[in-house]
């Protein structure tokens, strides 16, 4: 009996001095990965041949980054990301901390400005309809001679954005479309005949 006593300790002394060594890990001591913009927002926007900044606030100091598809390029320097707008589309930018291997994703919209016309022929007393084909969703107008055309802006779920052409006498003028959020412009000649 003694025997079998004297092997049980040994094993449960063996057992403990294993798991005696190993503690837990300190959670206020491991680095955590993160970013200015970290996902949970709305998709960040960028326009085409333009770019945009993330900031890497906290992590191990040597990072990686990927991007999804060819619709954008994205480079690191120093805790800084760039990620260039190549064509429309979206995107996912992963940043990949090397040390942790701990991974923060951000999706980026990929847009420009474009209008189904930039040169347009109407009546008098007569309407068209120009969609925005591309662009944020915010923009501004100006009508360069406002007695020859008036524009309204329209936008729906349905119809997206567009804009309403009413010729109102005849000449010719210009009207200038601004995306707000990615600073873009598209200039309409109109005709009204």
């Amino acid at each position: 009996m003694r025997i079998v006593f004297d092997k049980l300790l040994i094993i449960s002394i063996l057992i403990l001095s294993v798991f005696s060594c190993t503690s837990p890990i300190d959670e206020k001591y491991i680095v955590r990965l993160t970013l200015s913009e970290d996902g949970y927002y709305p998709d960040l926007l960028c326009a085409v041949n333009d770019s945009i900044k993330i900031s890497i606030l906290t992590g191990t100091g040597e990072y990686s980054v990927t991007v999804s598809n060819s619709c954008a390029e994205a480079n690191i320097k120093e805790n800084l990301v760039s990620i260039i707008g190549k064509k429309i589309g979206k995107t996912r930018v992963v940043v990949m901390d090397l040390n942790t291997e701990e991974e923060k994703g951000v999706d980026v919209n990929i847009t420009d400005l474009e209008l189904e016309d930039t040169k347009v022929t109407i009546k008098e007393k007569m309407d068209k309809y120009i969609k925005i084909l591309n662009g944020s969703g915010e923009y501004k107008v100006i009508v360069e001679n406002k007695e020859i055309v008036s524009v309204d802006l329209c936008q729906d779920s349905y119809n997206g954005s567009r804009l309403q052409v009413l010729g109102k006498k005849v000449g010719k003028t210009k009207v200038i479309v601004t995306d707000l959020k990615i600073n873009r412009k598209q200039t309409i000649e109109i005709t009204v005949e």
